[in-house]
């Protein structure tokens, strides 16, 4: 896998759905944000789920159409999409979202787009409820494997030896 391979976090504030479609319909960046998106992050895109710190990955230029405004560097790691937005209430974490896709990493009035995971509680209960567990290993698996390891141990041990 690539790094980090130390789990990452970032607090995130949620903006206003009105304010982000807002912000995503300026020049350059038109996007929809659409009945189930959430929109998180912070303004000044100081606070982002695809920003690290602890190492200087020059993040890729912008859209086709970005303004040279937007070929400017950040310390980014794209990768973070499926990854869950959460809050703490009383004292248990909700999922509220999940990472979906944003216009760059951390930049400024372009927030992280997160999917609505309520909107999708009934299919997504539906879906858990229908899988099945995966089996187990055969309660005679061991015994069996127990039984072999002697015999096994005598066929290695016989060519071994001259």
């Amino acid at each position: 896998l690539p790094p980090p391979y130390n789990l990452q976090e970032v607090q995130v504030s949620i903006i206003n759905k009105s304010r982000c479609s807002y912000l995503f319909q300026q020049p350059y960046y038109r996007s929809n944000i659409n009945y189930d998106m959430i929109c998180a992050g912070s303004e000044d895109g100081d606070a982002d789920s695809c920003k690290r710190t602890d190492s200087a990955l020059p993040a890729s230029p912008g859209a086709p159409h970005a303004p040279p405004s937007a070929l400017l560097t950040h310390t980014a790691f794209q990768g973070d999409s499926g990854g869950p937005l959460v809050c703490e209430k009383n004292g248990r974490w909700i999922q509220i979202g999940i990472v979906s896709w944003g216009v760059g990493c951390g930049r400024r009035n372009r927030p992280g787009v997160y999917t609505n995971v309520s909107l999708y509680f009934n299919w997504i209960q539906l879906l858990t409820a229908r899988s099945t567990p995966r089996p187990g290993p055969s309660r005679w698996l061991l015994p069996l494997a127990l039984l072999w390891t002697p015999f096994l141990l005598r066929m290695a041990c016989a060519h071994l030896s001259p």
